[in-house]
Parts: structure tokens; C-alpha cells; sequence
């Protein structure tokens, strides 16, 4: 699924991607395009504006959220879980900070998560949500840090592509943090 004008939208017969092989080795490898993140059914950019529709605004449920961007409520949980164990958010405010020093670091790391019910029940949730909302405002900070505008719309599909390409990162939502780079040779 990816958002297509801030609507979630689903290849219904599949989206048909491009094989290509080395005419030397035969090592083969799939052709994506900006917009795909390997190994998702669900996109960053989806990920990231179902996070931030739930942790901003103090009256969203996960029932509400869920429904308004086509996925579960397990899988909305996961991924607030996921994010909270993406990227350490002071590290990437400090990156943000290095790229522009005019930006006014204390007030970038959020200390709570707007809330006019419990949305986590224990202290370790809340702290989950916590942690799950300074990742994603770090994330879009380092975005606008940049001097040249980006041409994706989404900062969190912008980061995990970067940390693809620069260091082969890959960051799959079925475990927290990215996974070890594989060597080929």
C-alpha cells in the first residue's frame, strides 16, 4: 500500500516489478522505483502518516486510525513499536542541528505525546509512544535540515532509503533496528 495525495491506495492485481540480470555473472536483481521500499506491503510514507495522524493528535485511537489508512490495529501498534526502536532521535536532531545550526535544538525533542485519553496504558507503552513520536519529528527535521530540497514527500522514506543505499541498511518492520548488511561479492 502507498499513499497516493495523502490517500492509502492498494495494487489490487499486484504492482509488476522488473527483474534485471548481469550479462557477466547472472547475478539478478529487482528494478523498484524511487517510491518502493523492498520488502514492505505497506510503504513508508504509509507508515510514517498513520504514526503521525495516531501520536499527534490527542483524540486518535488506534481503532480511528487503523480504519482511516486501511491496516489493522495490530499493525498500527508494530509499527509505533518499531519506530521507537528505529534510530536514537537525539542523533539525528544533532545531525539536523550540524546541518543547520539555526535550528533550535532543546525544542525539537518532544517531552510528551498529545493525549485527552490514555493511549498507553503503562508506563512502557507511553514511553514506546513517546520514544515512537521524538523518532518520527527527528526524522522530519533531518529532512528539512537539508540545503536542497528533497523530491520525496515522505521523510521517513527518504531516511530508510538513504541508509539503504549509503551504508545497505535495511530496516524491516519484523524486528526492531536494520538488519546486518549482506556482502556480495
Amino acid at each position: 500500500m502507498v499513499l497516493i495525495d495523502g490517500t492509502p491506495y492498494r495494487f489490487h492485481d499486484g504492482l509488476w516489478l522488473q527483474r534485471v540480470a548481469c550479462s557477466l555473472c547472472w547475478f539478478s536483481w529487482t528494478c523498484r522505483p524511487s517510491f518502493l521500499y523492498p520488502h514492505r506491503s505497506f510503504e513508508p510514507d504509509m507508515v510514517e502518516a498513520a504514526a503521525l495522524a495516531y501520536l499527534k493528535d490527542p483524540a486518535a485511537t488506534y481503532a480511528e486510525t487503523s480504519r482511516q489508512y486501511g491496516c489493522s490495529l495490530t499493525l498500527l501498534w508494530g509499527w509505533i513499536g518499531w519506530l521507537s526502536a528505529l534510530v536514537e532521535p537525539g542523533r539525528i536532531v544533532a545531525e539536523a542541528v550540524r546541518l543547520d545550526p539555526s535550528l533550535p535544538a532543546a525544542e525539537l525533542i518532544l517531552h510528551s505525546v498529545p493525549q485527552d485519553h490514555p493511549k498507553g496504558f503503562s508506563p512502557k507503552r507511553q514511553n514506546v509512544l513517546l520514544r515512537a513520536f521524538q523518532a518520527l519529528i527527528a526524522i522530519i527535521t533531518l529532512d528539512r535540515a537539508q540545503t536542497v530540497p528533497l523530491s520525496d514527500p515522505s521523510s521517513l522514506c527518504w531516511f530508510l532509503a538513504c541508509q539503504f543505499l549509503l551504508f545497505r541498511r535495511k530496516a524491516l518492520v519484523s524486528r526492531p533496528g536494520w538488519s546486518p548488511a549482506i556482502e556480495v561479492v
